[in-house]
């Protein structure tokens, strides 16, 4: 999470959360500590997600693993296109 996510999240300008680390430092480092928790479960449920999706590839064969591969290289090109 930027700090500008976090501003916007707490409605608040970026300048506002820099401006707490002089005027407000005890805020500021809670902010903060809230903000790396939030990045660490994002990553962690990316993390998660990617495990789940090796696991799940693991168990196809390889023709399908060809197959699903071929299916998102088309989706992607279809996005890229516009399509």
């Amino acid at each position: 999470m930027t700090i500008r996510e976090l501003a916007k999240k707490l409605n608040i300008t970026p300048a506002t959360i820099y401006n707490w680390k002089d005027n407000k430092p005890v805020l500021y480092e809670l902010i903060m500590q809230y903000k790396e928790t939030q990045t660490i479960q994002t990553i962690s449920k990316i993390q998660n997600k990617d495990d789940e999706l090796l696991e799940t590839i693991n168990k196809l064969t390889e023709k399908e693993k060809d197959y699903f591969i071929s299916l998102i290289k088309t989706r992607i090109l279809k996005r890229e296109l516009g399509e």
